[in-house]
């Protein structure tokens, strides 16, 4: 009986139907060749899609207004100012910097001499403000929008942002 197994588990594979070499030579090639071909479609194919059409860039850059776009950031020097505590009545320290961003265009020279009568605004500004106005964040955007128009009222047309840099009170 043992014999008989050795027998049928010798039997050639050609006999069952299967050929010995697991596949011809042109199914051999075709397994490694098709794949990489695929591989290779795919990977240029994804990188063509992935890229913005042509002219996109372009069409992009024309979206974007240049009176918008940000020109030089002049930073001032810190303020440090007293505001008044509305509950206890009494005095804290505020150190504050700002920066002020001007249109695409302007000129550094041009602006530079409005920088002492800004700085009087600001201070005059913020001094002005009580303690619970400067801390509440909700009140940033409303100081960032009165400082640019007082900017603008001294003749610094050029100013089109102000930034509040930093901002602590004790």
């Amino acid at each position: 009986m043992a014999d008989e197994e050795k027998k049928e588990s010798q039997v050639p594979l050609e006999a069952a139907g299967v050929p010995a070499s697991g596949g011809s030579v042109v199914g051999k090639i075709l397994g490694i060749v098709l794949p990489t071909v695929f591989a290779g479609a795919a990977a240029f194919l994804g990188a063509k899609l992935g890229q913005p059409a042509a002219g996109a860039h372009e069409e992009h850059a024309r979206k974007v207004d240049d009176k918008k776009m940000p020109g030089l950031t002049i930073d001032l020097k810190a303020f440090v100012v007293n505001v008044q505590d509305e509950k206890t009545g009494e005095n804290k320290p505020c150190k504050m910097t700002v920066a002020i961003e001007l249109e695409k265009l302007a000129k550094k020279e041009e602006f530079e001499p409005f920088i002492p009568r800004i700085r009087d605004q600001v201070l005059s500004y913020v001094r002005n403000l009580s303690y619970q106005q400067v801390t509440n964040p909700r009140t940033k955007e409303r100081m960032t929008e009165d400082l640019l128009e007082l900017i603008r009222k001294l003749g610094a047309e050029q100013a089109q942002r102000v930034l509040i840099q930093e901002l602590v009170t004790q």
